[in-house]
């Protein structure tokens, strides 16, 4: 059965009315998220509702070493170090739920010289520049950056699922699955 566009309307959001309707698209990020050493803790997102639309979500780097190969370093040295020494966690801020409303707990550092109370000094020294080599400050920039993609990302799946269940077609689809008809629309 064809419907008219103000009957489609009346039944427009039927089909993300309920809370789950993205439940699987956030499991999924989830889970893809995990794999590269992020362990996403809870999710906020809003669509279509204006000014500070977006995805944010509360999360931390749980595996470095899976991490830090994901954004192409594979330097065993950084992994140890990293693992060792790194904390890094983002939580949800302020009224917005976009990638620029989290704020991040970062404790990306060097750690303590191992060799500090060594009598060899060059072991000091070369553990010192082999640490120079990092550059930290960029590394945390780039892990930022990365995660501000992934809620974009999520945020464009999310975007496009909501379009999808509620477009003509579908609605009208469920419409015509639920024997909607017209006389119970026009009461």
């Amino acid at each position: 059965m064809k419907y008219a566009k103000e009957h489609i309307d009346k039944y427009r959001d039927v089909l993300v009315g309920w809370e789950d309707w993205s439940e699987h698209i956030q499991e999924d990020f989830k889970e893809d998220r995990l794999k590269i050493g992020i362990a996403v803790e809870q999710i906020f997102y809003s669509l279509h509702g204006g000014q500070g639309d977006g995805v944010s979500y509360e999360g931390r780097i749980s595996d470095w070493g899976l991490y830090l190969l994901h954004l192409g370093y594979d330097d065993p040295t950084l992994h140890r170090l990293a693992s060792l020494n790194w904390n890094l966690v983002w939580k949800q801020s302020g009224r917005y739920t976009n990638e620029r409303s989290v704020t991040y707990e970062d404790d990306i550092w060097y750690g303590i010289n191992p060799y500090d109370e060594d009598e060899s000094p060059i072991r000091h020294d070369t553990w010192r520049n082999v640490m120079n080599t990092f550059d930290l400050l960029g590394i945390s920039e780039e892990i930022k950056e990365d995660l501000r993609k992934g809620m974009k990302g999520l945020y464009r799946k999310l975007l496009e699922e909501y379009d999808h269940l509620t477009s003509d077609e579908v609605v009208s689809e469920w419409m015509n699955i639920n024997d909607i008809e017209l006389t119970e629309l026009e009461n």
